[in-house]
């Protein structure tokens, strides 16, 4: 198996000294009582500024479009600038609304309720936890040379972009039950029960990428398709055109493959399609369409994401900003960075 996650700890704050969070105490008599009385106004004026937001317990909870050693999860980081800022204030000015849905739109022919960040939390079934936390990428029936490389490079991207460690199984068949001799095209519906069976026990999910032409009953084709009860997707690169170009701009096959790739993921993860804001999670009625769907998560998707991954939302950042340098996306680069450089947080103080 190819192990797309460094080699790192999970969590920064996982390492972290406790000692080095200590300040030793110095002096005697009234220099000690004056110091005290300082460091716990500062500490506390420090607290009401900078306080994190509290982030979600690690208890488990149980769709379109070589091995290692099990890694516990860290405790969730208690401090830290980066905590400290909002998610609707990480996103100041880049978090886009949907408009009135239009002819062409996917919202204007699927009317969808959506899902709000509370509704999620209520219904997730799919959260990292210390015995399941990898993301499984695993070829299905044969692939070009080409296609193999993009397997490869949607692992690496899901392992940054979700911040879990992900890997490459060996190729599975496609199950002969899922082809319809009329339609000349794959079930993508009856692929998922083959997937879910080959899952391994450590597997947050898994995401397999194909190059048959995929359907479901009510739609031509689709690119792709996710489930949250089984905890898999499958995807096609069929109809993503023939630029295999590893750098991944707008229109080549990896670009399109990073997108669908991270979308299905997402449903795995129990997220229905964003109805609030220009996401990731939009739903897609076209290529054309998804190829102007952003590649990033809104803010309240991006909620969702760290409710069930537990990730550092700083270090997921700086993961994806170094890849999307190495594959060449500018934008995406200007997008991290701004996240990686969040609005100050200013003290108020009423007269």
């Amino acid at each position: 198996m190819r192990d797309c996650h460094n080699n790192r700890l999970l969590d920064p704050w996982f390492d972290r000294d406790p000692d080095a969070l200590r300040v030793p105490t110095r002096g005697i008599g009234s220099r000690v009582v004056v110091g005290c009385v300082l460091f716990v106004a500062g500490y506390l004026g420090w607290s009401w500024v900078f306080a994190p937001e509290p982030l979600p317990d690690t208890d488990a909870m149980g769709s379109m479009s070589g091995v290692r050693a099990s890694a516990p999860l860290p405790d969730p980081p208690s401090i830290g600038w980066a905590a400290s800022v909002s998610e609707a204030a990480n996103f100041s000015g880049d978090a886009i609304p949907l408009g009135p849905p239009e002819p062409g739109d996917w919202l204007y022919h699927f009317p969808e309720a959506g899902q709000s960040y509370e509704q999620f939390q209520e219904h997730v079934r799919n959260r990292r936890d210390n015995n399941r936390y990898v993301i499984y990428v695993v070829p299905m029936g044969a692939l070009r040379p080409q296609s193999e490389r993009t397997v490869d490079i949607v692992a690496e991207y899901l392992d940054a972009y979700y911040d879990s460690p992900s890997r490459v199984l060996p190729r599975v068949a496609i199950p002969s039950v899922a082809w319809d001799p009329v339609r000349r095209q794959y079930d993508a519906r009856k692929i998922l029960p083959a997937l879910q069976r080959a899952l391994p026990d450590d597997a947050l999910g898994m995401v397999a990428v194909t190059e048959v032409d995929l359907y479901i009953p009510s739609v031509n084709y689709v690119f792709g398709l996710g489930s949250f009860e089984r905890k898999v997707a499958v995807m096609s690169l069929y109809r993503f055109g023939a630029d295999f170009r590893s750098t991944a701009e707008p229109g080549t096959v990896l670009r399109r493959s990073l997108t669908v790739a991270a979308h299905e993921f997402g449903h795995v993860l129990s997220m229905r399609h964003c109805t609030e804001f220009r996401c990731l999670m939009n739903g897609t009625n076209s290529l054309e369409d998804a190829d102007r769907h952003p590649q990033h998560l809104c803010p309240v998707c991006a909620r969702k994401a760290q409710h069930a991954l537990q990730f550092h939302r700083q270090d997921r950042y700086a993961r994806l900003q170094y890849f999307y340098e190495k594959y060449r996306m500018p934008a995406e680069v200007d997008f991290v960075e701004r996240r990686l450089d969040p609005p100050e947080v200013e003290l108020v103080v009423a007269p």
